[in-house]
Parts: structure tokens; sequence; C-alpha cells
């Protein structure tokens, strides 16, 4: 059992998958920010309340020990979240860049405690595991520093960081499924809780009053059962993710026969571009979907890269020609 948990962790991949997740990673929290300075909110979010602003943490943070909790401090910690995440994107010292941005983000949810949100503790959890890992051995330009190619040049990286955000995945769906603790997720509330929501003006991005109609609230309480279940067994996920090395039996080589592992995912991405379209959740829907990459061997990856570009192919050039 060591010998297999170790050689487990100590499994090689292509970075591909590490590189995707870094790029997106940083793009999703550079437009966080952007979106704040674009709302001319900076200063508010990060000045005490003494100089007019809403940071009631401020006094706790090493950062206002050291630079004050003014206008001037909070437009430096807020420009340098904005070149650390840019930094981190385009691969420029990427695990220091992935460091300064981890400690900085930490910084902003202490000063503003009541502004952070679960998926900002999910994306410095993400943060933490890419500072410890090679996430600019692809696409980057690091990569290009010490190869002379943006991408690299294949070498291979440990594949225990993909693991740790599948890991990290897993455990954020179950636990958000055994939280779920409200009547309304439950038949005894009548698996009103999207409905619910929907019709919440602090969430919804549109009017959906005509979902109190049928047969739109029968599928609102159907979407509710569906979130609850898919998250309250996405631990069988990891069946399919960590198999000991030995013949699959039971559930396992069922799972691996019919990847049935697709049904959990496709929920979950299904889900999020749902929200995406439907609620006013900020970056919520995209900072998930960014580390669904994860789930792909980057074998995977390549083959369904090369899949949607033959279909981009035959869509742009028509049928094949079959004579001369």
């Amino acid at each position: 059992m060591i010998r297999w948990w170790v050689a487990l962790w100590d499994r090689k991949e292509a970075p591909t998958v590490l590189g995707l997740i870094r790029i997106g990673v940083a793009l999703v929290l550079l437009g966080d920010f952007l979106t704040m300075w674009g709302f001319g909110i900076v200063d508010d979010l990060y000045t005490s309340p003494a100089s007019g602003g809403l940071a009631i943490g401020a006094q706790r943070a090493w950062w206002v020990g050291w630079f004050g909790a003014t206008p001037g401090s909070a437009r430096l910690l807020h420009g340098l979240l904005v070149a650390s995440s840019a930094s981190l994107a385009i691969g420029l010292f990427s695990r220091t860049s992935a460091l300064t941005l981890l400690l900085l983000y930490a910084q902003s949810a202490q000063i503003l405690p009541d502004a952070d949100r679960a998926i900002d503790t999910l994306l410095r959890n993400i943060l933490m595991i890419l500072v410890f890992a090679p996430c600019g051995a692809i696409w980057s330009v690091d990569a290009w520093l010490r190869t002379g190619r943006f991408a690299g040049r294949g070498e291979l990286v440990g594949a225990w960081a993909r693991y740790l955000i599948v890991l990290q995945l897993v455990l954020m769906y179950f636990t958000a499924g055994v939280q779920k603790y409200a009547m309304h997720w439950w038949p005894w509330g009548e698996f009103s809780a999207l409905y619910v929501i929907l019709n919440d003006w602090a969430y919804a991005k549109y009017d959906f009053g005509w979902l109190s109609k049928q047969p739109f609230y029968l599928l609102t309480q159907l979407s509710t059962a569906i979130t609850m279940f898919f998250q309250w067994t996405y631990p069988v996920v990891l069946i399919h993710y960590f198999p000991p090395d030995r013949p699959a039996r039971g559930l396992r080589r069922l799972m691996q026969e019919r990847h049935l592992h697709w049904l959990w995912i496709g929920v979950g991405a299904f889900f999020h571009v749902g929200i995406a379209g439907t609620m006013a959740l900020g970056i919520f829907p995209w900072g998930m979907l960014v580390l669904y990459p994860a789930y792909l061997h980057p074998t995977e990856l390549d083959a369904l890269v090369a899949r949607v570009r033959g279909l981009l192919g035959r869509l742009s050039g028509g049928a094949p020609s079959t004579g001369p």
C-alpha cells in the first residue's frame, strides 16, 4: 500500500493541463481586479472607516501595519494584485508570481473580510498548489527564457498538482452539498431552492417570475434534486482518478469501463454555465470552470483539442471531396 501511495504521487505527465489552469486562474482574478478598478471602488474597499472606506479588518492586516489604510496604500495593494495576476498569466517568474498573488490576495481578504467569497478561498487554495508546482513549464515567459520556446520542450512534470486540484474540487462539491440544510433543498421544501434563488433580486440577472408556471416550476424542482444528488455523491469521482494498481472490480470497474465520472463532471459544467447565464455571482462560475481541465489527463486534453480542430475543419471546409 505504501509503495502504491508513493508511486501514485510520483507519476509524471505533460505540463499542458497545469499550464492551462495557471492561465485560467490568473485571468479570472485579473478580470475581477480590473472590474474593481472599473467601478471605481478600490479606495472604498481597501481603506479604513476612519478614511471613509469599508476595510473593517484593516488593523489586523500586516499590509496596513506597514503601509497604512489610506487611499494611497489601497491603490498600491490593488496595483500589485493586478501586476502579480498578469505576471502569473504570462508565466513570468510563475511560482514567485503565484506566491506574491496568494499573499496579497489573503491580505485583501483580511482587510475586508465581509467581501471575501467562497470562490476567493478556493482560488487561494489553488494558488497555494501552483506555488509548489512547475506551473510555468509551458506557455510562459519562463519556458521561453529557459528553452527558447514559449511552449517549452515538453518536459514531464509531477501529476500530483493536478490530483490535488481534483481532490479540492471533489471536497468542495461534497461539502457544499452536506451544508445545504435549508428546507428548500429537500423534499419537505418541495425542492424549491432554485426557484427561490432565481426569484431573489440579489442573485438573479433577469426576471424569472414565469418560473412559477408549469412545466417550468417542475424543471426547477428537478434541477434542485439533481444538484443535491450530484453534490452528495461526488466522492465517487475519486474512484476513477485514484485507482489502486490492481484489476478493477465492482463499482470501480463500472466507472472506468463506462467513464461514468463524466456524468458528475458534465452536470457540474452545465451547472456553472447555467449560473453564468442566469445569476449575478461575479467570478464564481468562471473561477470554477477554469479548474475543470484538471479532470483531463494531458493525453485526453490533446485528443479533445484534436477532435475540436477536426470538427472546425470540417465545418469550415465542407464535406471532403471523394472524386477528382
